[in-house]
């Protein structure tokens, strides 16, 4: 998407790992989706050059399809990763590992006192401050893709 388009396009884990590591000295990835995930949320953090600033990735097992008939139990449960994310890992800020997550972000942040992130809104405030910057990603690092050729 960087490439094809002249418009500001932003991840929602980039955004959100990006903003915790300006927030503290580690952070954590704290989420759904039990451990099939937690390769692929490294993985993101690599990428990002930001391995170094990562404590941890705690990922409970409740499915992503079923967090919103499921609420106390995932607060619950994000609750108690987060918090041995601090006490254990190091980790001083918390990124959670899911698209917005029902405002999860703001109840966790008022009972762990430390800033977590919701990576929707964080890629929402992101990209608004790109465009009021009048900012993109440079065409130098992301060209635009050769034209293809349509056959039949």
């Amino acid at each position: 998407m960087k490439e094809a388009l002249d418009i500001p396009v932003v991840g929602l884990n980039e955004a959100s790992i990006h903003i915790a590591s300006t927030l503290g000295r580690k952070f954590s990835v704290v989420g759904v989706g039990g451990k099939k995930a937690e390769g692929l949320l490294i993985e993101k953090v690599k990428a990002y050059g930001l391995e170094h600033k990562l404590a941890s990735v705690r990922l409970t097992e409740i499915k992503v399809l079923d967090i919103k008939k499921e609420f106390d139990k995932l607060v619950n449960a994000l609750y108690e990763e987060a918090k041995k994310a601090i006490e254990e890992d190091g980790a001083d800020v918390i990124v959670l590992g899911c698209g917005s997550l029902l405002n999860i972000a703001d109840i966790l942040q008022e009972k762990l006192g430390v800033p977590v992130i919701d990576p929707g809104l964080a890629a929402l405030k992101f990209t608004e401050m790109l465009v009021k910057l009048g900012l993109k990603q440079s065409k130098k690092a992301y060209p635009k893709p050769y034209v293809k050729k349509r056959t039949k």
